[in-house]
């Protein structure tokens, strides 16, 4: 994974046509955000970018498990390691992400988080290893945690990687990375 920081945040105009250019030219985009609401704009906004051209799901933990096994199903055979029908898709979710899904998207772009939520977010791309690397782009705002999440940890994880920007995310130094956070 090729790391990239940009400033502002991921529900920003210029980044959410960014995102739907990339889904019309064929990537299979995920949006990763802390919360429901932001990422339920994320969606909203994306849809009426994209309209029908690519196919934009929601996926995070307050749907009732019926509907979340479907828009997984969904998400599998767009971008699963086993589907034969992969297609471009955007994929707007929180944390629900970062478990237990067996998927392959070509970009990620995230609020920030701690390390190691991140780390579970990019592992969701390029898992096939299509390309060399890969772009996980997060974003610096906002860096209060969201109630989510500690906003020191947040805080502390985005020092770590501003001294990585540009750098292929190398798995060796990741527990480095994680003893800088945590200290």
């Amino acid at each position: 994974h090729l790391l990239n920081m940009r400033d502002g945040e991921v529900l920003a105009e210029a980044v959410l046509d960014e995102i739907a250019d990339l889904a019309i030219a064929g990537k299979s985009v995920l949006v990763c955000c802390n919360t429901v609401k932001r990422a339920q704009a994320a969606r909203c906004l994306l849809m009426d970018r994209l309209q029908t051209r690519v196919e934009v799901v929601l996926i995070h933990g307050k749907f009732n498990g019926k509907d979340r096994l479907a828009k997984e199903h969904i998400v599998r055979e767009a971008t699963g390691s086993r589907s034969r029908h992969t297609r471009p898709i955007v994929l707007v979710a929180t944390q629900v992400v970062e478990v237990s899904l067996d998927i392959d998207l070509d970009v990620i772009f995230t609020d920030p988080a701690p390390l190691e939520a991140l780390l579970q977010r990019f592992g969701r791309i390029n898992r096939r290893m299509k390309k060399t690397s890969a772009p996980v782009i997060v974003f610096r705002q906002p860096n209060d945690g969201q109630s989510v999440y500690d906003a020191a940890l947040v805080q502390a994880t985005l020092r770590v990687l501003e001294k990585h920007v540009n750098e292929i995310i190398d798995e060796s130094q990741v527990s480095n990375w994680l003893d800088e956070v945590y200290t």
